[in-house]
């Protein structure tokens, strides 16, 4: 474990310092502090105040309870405590002890049963199970979760398909293949390789899988019996994960996928201007372009430049995770497409309710979801969008489907008043189009022929 006295935090891996070992620590000493946790592409948030858990929020934009069962059950990752923050409002209602208690509570029901679950499972059923029952002292269970939940089966952890996937990167292989009973496999130029090792065992992938997938993937893979994500890893890069089943058994296989994230410099001398955006408090900036002409690669350079020299917190929903950012000062929360919404229990609103700084949405599809983006500017948030369209021209067709809408007068209103840019991007022209007071006294009034001159 490391510190730096000028940021005022604590680095750390959880297979040195457990969570409950963190956990222990800052309640003995009555601190408030924010424990950042990192497992492979998985991450979540767990605030302390005078040494009480009274929030916790996962990648997934669970929260509360739920969100902390699914983190302490994680064992291995990297974490980060920083004392310098602002607590949000409470979303955990147990109190830290009892919390705890139900936490070892399942890990030690998980092993006595051994049902085969992973960690993640565990804590998933730990998440929509949990009570209040209490069985022993505080320290006792601190003792037995220390000497009890050694995992049975580690070696396809993270860390260790982490050895896999560098091999894969020695040997220039195009793909990693696993698959239950067999040895890891490499195809190379010249052929397959196998990697000497023991064969893959029953529960090893599951686990694997169950670890690297987001709730909605884990969704999709149950459904249709396959899908497909990227995984990050420090030490070996961006991959491609092809997961399926085969004669009703999970494989998967993994691609090199080159999918850093581009510097701004190389969209040109005016995109080097728009980091000034990542400094506005408030307000809807959109990318527009046609279907591959680099508006998600420059939403992408935007929010590398932001995370590695603001302290943001920024909420990122897309279809895929396909860029691995660097999140050197700033942390990024990831939900899929479809739970940019703000209903109550929305990915949206809950990160609204812990404080995003900004707010990114690679693509906006239609007018609810350009209706949502505006209402989003209008929480004090930096909201950065992607559209689809050829020219400026087209935007006016998609604020009169947005007026069309019922409330939209006033959501054009909204708009007209949230709106900061528009960016448009046909590699390699960028053009700006930032609103003056007459073109959004235009806009408010339903008037969009100034667009068509743009």
């Amino acid at each position: 474990m490391s510190t730096s006295s000028d940021t005022q935090r604590v680095y750390g891996d959880l297979k040195n310092f457990s969570i409950f070992d963190i956990t222990h620590t800052l309640m003995m000493s009555r601190k408030t502090a924010l424990v950042s946790i990192q497992r492979g592409t998985k991450k979540g948030y767990v605030y302390f105040q005078d040494g009480q858990i009274i929030n916790a929020l996962d990648d997934d934009l669970s929260t509360g309870e739920k969100a902390a069962f699914k983190i302490f059950f994680w064992r291995s990752g990297s974490f980060t405590i920083d004392f310098d923050v602002e607590v949000p409002e409470r979303n955990v209602k147990l109190d830290t002890e009892n919390l705890l208690l139900e936490v070892a509570r399942n890990m030690d029901e998980q092993q006595r049963d051994n049902v085969g679950r992973s960690d993640e499972e565990g804590g998933d059923a730990a998440a929509e199970q949990f009570d209040d029952r209490f069985r022993v002292e505080l320290n006792k269970i601190f003792e037995k979760v220390a000497t009890d939940t050694t995992p049975a089966r580690d070696r396809y952890s993270v860390a260790a398909f982490d050895e896999l996937l560098m091999a894969l990167n020695d040997l220039d292989g195009s793909a990693l293949f696993l698959r239950l009973g067999c040895k890891p496999r490499i195809k190379t130029a010249q052929g397959f390789t196998t990697i000497k090792q023991e064969p893959i065992a029953e529960g090893e992938i599951e686990g694997y899988l169950n670890s690297l997938f987001s709730e909605s993937e884990s969704e999709e893979f149950r459904a249709r019996k396959e899908t497909s994500t990227f995984y990050s890893s420090k030490e070996a890069g961006m991959f491609e994960v092809r997961a399926f089943l085969d004669q009703g058994r999970p494989s998967c296989i993994f691609r090199p996928a080159s999918r850093s994230v581009p510097p701004l410099a190389q969209f040109g001398e005016a995109a080097t201007e728009l980091d000034g955006l990542l400094c506005e408090k408030k307000g809807l900036v959109i990318l527009t372009g046609p279907y591959g002409g680099g508006k998600t690669e420059l939403l992408a350079a935007l929010l590398e430049r932001g995370l590695r020299d603001h302290d943001q917190l920024v909420a990122l929903f897309s279809r895929t995770q396909t860029y691995a950012f660097t999140e050197e000062c700033g942390f990024m929360l990831r939900a899929p497409l479809n739970r940019f919404t703000m209903a109550r229990e929305g990915s949206l609103r809950t990160a609204i309710e812990h404080g995003a700084d900004v707010i990114a949405v690679d693509a906006v599809e239609d007018a609810a979801m350009l209706e949502t983006a505006v209402r989003a500017a209008s929480h004090g948030i930096l909201v950065l969008i992607t559209l689809e369209l050829d020219a400026a021209p087209d935007l006016a067709d998609r604020l009169r489907d947005l007026q069309a809408r019922p409330g939209g007068e006033r959501a054009v209103k909204d708009f007209s008043r949230s709106l900061i840019d528009v960016v448009h991007i046909e590699l390699p022209t960028l053009r700006r189009l930032r609103p003056d007071d007459d073109l959004r006294d235009d806009l408010a009034r339903g008037r969009f022929q100034r667009l068509h001159s743009a």
